[in-house]
């Protein structure tokens, strides 16, 4: 007898072979915490920290996104959140973190401009704490010196080719 195109036989061995496959991947279920969006490499990504960088990105804008606009957001910013975590992780992996110094000149850099009472508004405004924007900074010349080491430093770009262009 034929069903859908699957003899009885084999859509027995293909309904085994499938609750095998069940059977063995609930048995290596692991429990994640409820506020956990994302797993990279054993390093959670909470809600928190999404609706944090949601904040930061929707801000005071003048009008509320609608549910479909919000959960785009949302998962740009959980993609993007994944994807530097990937960074951070290959980057401390070659050691090449940077130094509380590093984020210091930075830091001191992106104030320059600005009375503290100003750089304080425009971190309000953003809903950002100052260990906040330190943690974005650091993250952000680790990831440039990843960059700077595994793609820029092997482009070698000679006169000739220069020339030819």
């Amino acid at each position: 007898m034929q069903v859908e195109g699957f003899s009885r036989s084999r859509l027995r061995v293909f309904l085994f072979a499938m609750g095998s496959l069940l059977l063995t991947a609930s048995s290596c279920s692991h429990t994640v915490a409820p506020d956990v969006m994302a797993t990279v490499n054993g390093k959670p990504i909470t809600r928190a920290e999404l609706d944090k960088y949601y904040k930061s990105t929707v801000g005071d804008a003048p009008q509320e996104p609608s549910a479909e606009q919000a959960d785009i957001v949302r998962l740009n910013i959980l993609r993007s959140l994944i994807e530097d975590e990937i960074i951070q992780q290959r980057a401390a992996r070659l050691n090449l973190a940077a130094s509380d110094e590093d984020v210091n000149a930075k830091l001191t850099e992106w104030k320059a401009p600005y009375t503290q009472e100003e750089f304080d508004k425009q971190l309000k405004q953003r809903n950002l704490t100052l260990d906040d924007l330190k943690r974005d900074i650091r993250r952000n010349l680790t990831k440039t010196k990843l960059l700077n080491k595994e793609i820029e430093s092997k482009i070698n770009i000679t006169d000739a080719e220069i020339t030819n262009y």
